[in-house]
């Protein structure tokens, strides 16, 4: 039914069928990483807004599509408080050659 998706930030959609959540890319996100992976070049994106909105989502979303066109993305977290990919309290760089699965670190 249609109460079952919440709409959390343009692009980004919640659907929580059977107290399973599972999260559903908008065509807005398609549409960013079309227009992000049709650059010539290399390209840099900043990944930003307010709190629960789906930042670290679309960043997983981003990099794991561009894997699927490129061999190594090179990730950089600035988001001290919450952390995909290291400890807590730490920014750091990583060169990723594999998708980003599972739960953040």
């Amino acid at each position: 039914s249609s109460s079952s998706f919440r709409h959390l930030w343009p692009g980004f959609m919640l659907r929580c069928p059977n107290s399973c959540s599972r999260f559903i890319a908008h065509s807005q996100w398609k549409q960013t990483v079309k227009a992000i992976t049709s650059s010539s070049g290399p390209t840099s994106v900043m990944v930003c807004g307010g709190m629960n909105v789906g930042k670290s989502s679309f960043g997983r979303h981003l990099v794991n599509s561009l894997l699927n066109i490129h061999d190594r993305v090179v990730f950089i977290e600035t988001d001290v408080g919450q952390t995909e990919l290291s400890a807590p309290a730490m920014m750091s760089l990583h060169c990723l050659d594999k998708p980003l699965i599972g739960p953040p670190f």
